[in-house]
């Protein structure tokens, strides 16, 4: 076959949003066309972004399933997001913190990514596709 096999930690279909969910606090600010702040757990199909992507799904994500949240810092100090397996476009720090969430919220973008506080962040459907 000409394709390579994916190397997955999932082992059980149970384990599958343990490793592969990821996903932002609700109240991460997101930035519209319009110039308006709001936090992604508002978010609606067919808004526009402020890079212009377009949102196509809004995911509400289990967060009581995952190991746990974390802070990312970016090392060059531009901005924090706290979630659970956030893929970044900048090199960063994470730290483990205790922060009692029930959901977590990520989009899907025709673009595969989206900013906040000027920090690209990629969509839903990254860590799906990169398997």
């Amino acid at each position: 076959s000409p394709y390579l096999k994916c190397q997955s930690p999932v082992t059980d279909y149970k384990d599958i949003h343990k490793y592969l969910d990821n996903g932002v606090d609700g109240y991460t600010l997101i930035e519209l066309k319009n110039n308006n702040c709001i936090p992604i757990k508002y978010i609606q199909v067919n808004d526009v972004l402020i890079d212009g992507s377009r949102v196509l799904g809004v995911i509400k994500i289990d967060a009581t399933k995952l190991d746990g949240l974390y802070k990312y810092k970016t090392i060059n100090g531009s901005g924090n997001i706290i979630g659970f397996n956030v893929s970044l476009d900048k090199q960063y720090k994470r730290e483990k913190i205790n922060l009692d969430e029930k959901y977590l919220y990520q989009i899907l973008t025709d673009t595969g990514s989206f900013s906040v506080n000027g920090i690209s962040v990629m969509d839903y459907n990254f860590c799906i596709d990169t398997l």
